[in-house]
């Protein structure tokens, strides 16, 4: 039996001694206890990693002014400038000038230029960090050799990236680069990204949603677009990244919906101006006109530091908005030239794209001086054609000009200089007694007369009548848009023949004395007939010198007829 049990215990032994046997089990505790061992530091390893995500925050990492590695993971080395070997990189290091970084197999990085700038670096790259010394602060320079990123940039030109087929400068927005021994790939998947190339110094912009392609000789391809959803998707790893850096940074502000409230005018609340066609129309207590205009407002919710505003005055002037006391946002800006002006306010976005918050138009009528300006306008346009200066017509006559019979800035241009060299001693007196301000424009009422030498010396023409000019600001110049009674130089043209007559005048009502429009002027015995205008003012043409019977119609009034009215030829001897 002792026999049987010895044969049992060697057969469950394998025929090993049991020396050997304890031998094999403690090997095999030492085994399960270091590979215990390294899942449980491994584990420790990736939490660690898990862990810095959520503790880079914008102001925790991100130092302004320094190259940080804010998140690495996997096998990512650096080597310092001036040095050959490769050490490990690890979370919050910093990176000087001339640092070089590689990533390899299932290795990320994650870099921060400054608080605004972030540099996503996926496997199998290898890039050098380059600091360029400016004005104020240092432009960083990416050399990439085989490289595969991403720069999410919210200052403008302050990344660059070189490689043997050219410079790309990052400007506000994301931007990812793949470069290898064989081409480039550009891909501007928010803003734009300008590339100069090493080929032949051709600069190409490369816009949003659009890629460029470098082949290995340097030639560019056409620009192609992308997906840019897909390009996002190519780099989901960083997603959390992207996500919080737009959060944290500038982007949360595009939620934010800003209403202003209390606005000032030179410590005026706009409320208490009075409005005229819809424009606030900005008085002072002694009726004088303002140098300067001070614009303050206030803000709900309260903005964030890093939040920007701008003031457009019209189209082309910009202002900074800068903070002033008891919370108002204010500009002080110069009184424009024109009466009627447009303040825009603008909050802009993280690519420095203007979202309008507030728009209102005022005016600074000061109907004295506008009256002064309107008569110095009328002086100089007696002057331009006494002159017969023809570039004034051109500078001052706006190019809108359509008057009641249709004539347009063309019209009147040619009609002028033919007149101008058909006559001599022209002479254009002009009397304004009346002026209305309406929508922006200066209505003048004005007498004229008209007088010039044909080109003989022989005849003098003579007009005389009243008109409305409509006088217009463009771009700070006062300038003619329109008339009443059509040009004033037609009718020299039509009576050049200065053997004819012409029959002119004007209707009125007998009870009120304004002028009657639409009554029919109607030469008896003859095919002569007229409608007066606007201002009961008519006039007919090219008439045999001689005695007629003029007759008046219209609805409601009856027919009057004049008798026996002389004609005579427009030549007047001189």
């Amino acid at each position: 039996m002792n026999n049987l049990k010895t044969e049992l215990n060697q057969k469950h032994n394998y025929g090993l001694p049991k020396y050997v046997w304890k031998s094999i089990n403690c090997h095999v505790l030492i085994a399960l206890f270091v590979l215990f061992s390294l899942l449980f530091s491994n584990t420790i390893l990736f939490a660690s990693v898990e862990k810095a995500l959520p503790e880079a925050h914008y102001g925790g990492f991100f130092v302004p002014g320094n190259l940080v590695v804010v998140m690495c993971q996997g096998s990512v080395y650096c080597c310092q400038s001036g040095e050959r070997s490769w050490k490990p990189i690890v979370n919050g290091q910093t990176l000087m000038h001339g640092d070089a970084i590689r990533t390899l197999d299932r290795s990320y990085a994650v870099l921060s230029w400054g608080a605004k700038n972030l540099i996503f670096i996926k496997p199998n790259s290898g890039i050098k960090a380059v600091l360029i010394p400016e004005a104020k602060d240092y432009r960083l320079c990416l050399q990439l050799f085989r490289a595969e990123v991403m720069i999410s940039a919210r200052e403008s030109a302050q990344i660059n990236t070189e490689s043997r087929f050219g410079t790309s400068i990052v400007g506000l927005g994301d931007s990812s680069i793949i470069c290898n021994d064989n081409q480039e790939i550009i891909r501007a998947a928010k803003g734009q990204t300008q590339v100069k190339l090493a080929l032949n110094g051709d600069e190409v912009s490369v816009p949003e949603g659009y890629s460029l392609e470098i082949e290995a000789s340097g030639i560019p391809k056409k620009l192609q677009q992308f997906s840019i959803d897909s390009e996002y998707e190519n780099y989901r790893r960083f997603y959390s990244w992207i996500k919080r850096f737009e959060q944290d940074y500038a982007f949360s502000i595009l939620d934010t919906e800003y209403k202003i409230e209390s606005v000032r005018i030179n410590n005026e609340f706009i409320n208490k101006f009075p409005k005229e066609n819809g424009l606030y129309v900005i008085e002072t207590e002694n009726k004088t006109i303002p140098k300067n205009i001070m614009f303050q407002f206030r803000l709900t919710p309260t903005p964030p530091i890093n939040q920007r505003f701008e003031l457009r005055l019209g189209k082309d002037l910009v202002y900074v908005v800068r903070e002033g006391r008891d919370d108002f946002y204010e500009v002080n800006f110069p009184l424009p030239s024109v009466p009627d002006f447009y303040i825009t306010i603008n909050k802009l976005d993280s690519l420095n794209r203007p979202i309008r918050i507030y728009n209102a138009g005022f005016s600074v009528y000061n109907k004295r001086l506008s009256e002064l300006k309107a008569r110095d306008f009328i002086k100089s346009l007696s002057e331009a054609v006494r002159k017969r200066d023809q570039i004034w017509f051109r500078k001052y006559v706006s190019e809108d000009y359509r008057d009641f019979q249709g004539n347009t800035w063309n019209d009147f241009a040619f009609v002028a200089q033919k007149i101008m060299q058909n006559y001599r001693d022209i002479r254009f007196m002009i009397h304004p007694f009346r002026f209305e301000f309406r929508k922006g424009e200066t209505l003048v009422h004005v007498n004229y007369r008209l007088t010039a030498l044909t080109s003989n010396w022989n005849y003098r023409f003579e007009d005389k009548g009243s008109d409305i000019f409509t006088l217009k600001n463009e771009d700070g110049i006062l300038k003619l848009k329109s008339k009443v009674s059509g040009m004033f130089f037609n009718r020299m043209k039509t009576t050049i023949d200065l053997k004819k007559a012409l029959l002119r005048g004007r209707v009125t009502d007998e009870l009120t004395g304004m002028p009657l429009e639409g009554v029919k002027v109607t030469v008896v015995g003859t095919d002569f007939t007229a409608i007066t205008d606007s201002m009961g003012e008519y006039i007919i043409y090219s008439m045999e010198p001689g005695k007629y019977n003029i007759q008046f119609s219209k609805n409601g009034y009856g027919i009057i007829t004049a008798g026996s009215v002389t004609l005579y030829a427009t030549g007047e001897k001189h």
